[in-house]
């Protein structure tokens, strides 16, 4: 009895000193493997962090690299002096209402109100030129005659701006937006059909078409007269009967014409106050983007309509033998006629037709009437240069 007894407690002795083994070594290892899991995320937090320093100071320094050529925030291309001198020595830059440039400066606005913020522009820089920040793109405002003709007469600043890009769906790839190799070509089509005989050959047209104008106008002396009305009808009367060689009575659809033009600008303004509506896709998804397209449609079957007129034209007196080939090189012609016997040689096709046509009759119809209204702006707000004008329109021969 005493022998098991014996056996019995030197068992549960060795028991207890394999369990105390065992937990002895689970809890040792236990404490050296949680020593090494908190080293590991130690380390894995400081190379972390030294990564994301270095990468952060690279990008620190390409972006300081990057924002001596372009305004990081607006963000465009920042414009530079040739002498290298700071820009602020020679123009205005204006400073936008917030650190995105002069993006939502004009967020929202009408025609009229972008107008009258020009104006307190030019106020605020004292007749000087100044240059505004926008999405892709820094405007240069040239306020100095001298600059207007520097810019006007080179031969390598062609290269058109985004904003140009916004009316290109309207003006194809006629001669207002195109650059490079193809602006130089068609330039050298359409000059002759500016020279100054072939303007002197339309005096009688602008006489007539002036004379209807002070007829309206004078028909509304006694109220309101809304020039926008008016003018509008006068240009492109002119620009019809003279670069393209047809009367608006024989084409139906002026009033569409003008007013599709006229919707045309208020949606590329919109476009232009909002820098997300530069993007296709945002247009077409939140702008007017089926009513740009519509009015393009009328805009451009106007057009057509005119080109049609005047090209069975051109192809009767071609089958009545009236065209003579070495006489047409050396004799000028009206635009439209020019631009036909182009065709003819196999210089131009009639999508590049259609494409100058467009262009010339948005440049000839809108850009003018737009310049008549203010030149009469400015002679109702200067007494003493209407007066001049007057006293030398008194003193013209017959």
């Amino acid at each position: 009895s005493i022998k098991n007894l014996y056996v019995f407690f030197s068992n549960q002795n060795a028991n207890i000193l394999i369990a105390h083994k065992y937990l002895f070594s689970s809890d040792s290892q236990a404490t050296h493997n949680g020593f090494s899991y908190s080293n590991l995320c130690k380390m894995a937090f400081i190379i972390f962090f030294a990564i994301f320093s270095i990468f952060t100071f690279i990008i620190a320094l390409y972006l300081k690299r990057l924002s001596k050529d372009y305004y990081l925030w607006a963000p465009c291309k920042r414009l530079k002096t040739v002498d290298g001198s700071r820009l602020s020595e020679k123009v205005y830059v204006v400073p936008g209402t917030t650190v995105f440039g002069n993006n939502f400066d004009i967020l929202g606005s009408t025609p009229e109100t972008i107008f009258l913020w020009c104006r307190e522009l030019y106020r605020r820089t004292n007749g000087k030129s100044y240059i505004l920040n926008f999405f892709r793109v820094s405007v240069y405002s040239i306020t100095s005659p001298e600059d207007v003709q520097e810019v006007f007469q080179s031969q390598t600043l062609i290269t058109k701006g985004v904003i140009y890009e916004l009316a290109r769906p309207f003006l194809g790839d006629g001669l207002l937006v195109s650059s490079d190799q193809h602006w130089h070509d068609r330039r050298k089509l359409l000059t002759p059909a500016f020279h100054f005989n072939i303007l002197q050959s339309f005096i009688e047209v602008f006489k007539n078409e002036s004379l209807k104008l002070i007829k309206s106008i004078k028909a509304e002396a006694n109220g309101v007269v809304n020039l926008h009305d008016l003018i509008p009808e006068f240009t492109l009367n002119n620009v019809c009967e003279t670069a393209l060689g047809v009367s608006l009575d024989d084409i139906p659809g002026s009033k569409e014409y003008r007013r599709s033009i006229h919707n045309l600008e208020l949606v590329m303004v919109n476009r232009l106050c909002n820098p997300l509506m530069y993007y296709e896709t945002m247009f077409y998804l939140f702008g007017d983007h089926k009513k740009f397209y519509r009015d393009v449609k009328v805009a451009h079957d106007f057009s057509s309509m005119i080109i049609e007129k005047k090209r069975e034209e051109f192809k009767s007196r071609q089958r009545a033998g009236k065209l003579d080939e070495q006489a047409n090189k050396r004799k000028r012609y009206a635009m439209l006629d020019t631009l036909f016997y182009a065709e003819a040689r196999g210089v131009i096709d009639h999508q590049g037709i259609c494409d100058e046509v467009n262009t010339f009759m948005f440049e000839g119809y809108d850009t003018t009437s737009v310049c008549v209204i203010f030149t009469l702006l400015n002679l109702a707000l200067h007494q003493d240069i209407q007066e001049k004008c007057y006293q030398e329109v008194q003193n013209l021969g017959e």
